[in-house]
């Protein structure tokens, strides 16, 4: 299953790059760019990962398509890798130790994207699916440090909502972007993970291609 979505994110990714092509010479309905950042990530929920917990920095990249209905409106899917998680610290057995846990997510958030005119600057929201690609614990103590992949303990899909902010840089391709995005659904596999879901600042650069 895996690769399948793999496949068709890179048949899809084509095909939006081939079908941008042809029409941005016709009054530009379609815009077409890159971008990346940072996700300041946690998990949310009665079963966390107690009073110890802080957010995880990870990254966030890919690509985004703009469909410009109109002047100020527009529909703005991307597709996106994204790690999420959670850290936190705790002591046991009067040892510290500091663990992470990382999910890695290809996300396709779908939003909807107003621009106000002449400013520069456009607010966002929409809904977001995330498929998990991998799933890492790693602990560290004064004896060491080790990692296991956990993904079994996690669904598959993680659905979500996502809302932001964007401000174009005046007569540049650039484009700067903060948006939170929060889990509508629960991230565990099992009946006794707890609702915890995922929730994330994001902030990224854009490159608008065309």
């Amino acid at each position: 299953m895996k690769k399948s979505l793999l496949l068709v994110a890179a048949f899809a990714c084509t095909g939006l790059f081939s079908f941008a092509q042809t029409t941005s010479s016709k009054s530009q309905p379609l815009s077409f760019g890159l971008k990346a950042g940072v996700n300041l990530a946690t998990i949310t929920g009665n079963n966390g990962a107690g009073d110890g917990k802080s957010s995880l920095v990870g990254l966030n990249g890919g690509a985004f398509a703009t469909f410009h209905v109109s002047e100020s409106f527009g529909i703005q899917p991307e597709l996106t890798w994204s790690t999420l998680g959670v850290k936190y610290k705790g002591t046991f057995l009067g040892s510290n130790f500091t663990s992470k846990q990382l999910l890695n997510y290809l996300t396709l958030p779908v939003l909807a994207k107003y621009t106000f005119a002449g400013s520069g600057f456009s607010l966002y929201a929409g809904p977001q699916i995330g498929y998990l690609l991998s799933a890492k614990l790693k602990t560290s103590n004064e004896d060491g440090s080790g990692s296991i992949s956990n993904k079994d303990a996690f669904k598959s899909t993680d659905f979500g909502a996502v809302a932001g902010v964007e401000f174009e840089i005046p007569n540049t391709p650039l484009n700067v972007s903060g948006r939170y995005q929060f889990g509508l659904t629960k991230i565990g596999d099992n009946t006794g993970a707890g609702d915890n879901k995922n929730a994330a600042a994001t902030f990224t650069v854009g490159y608008r291609l065309f």
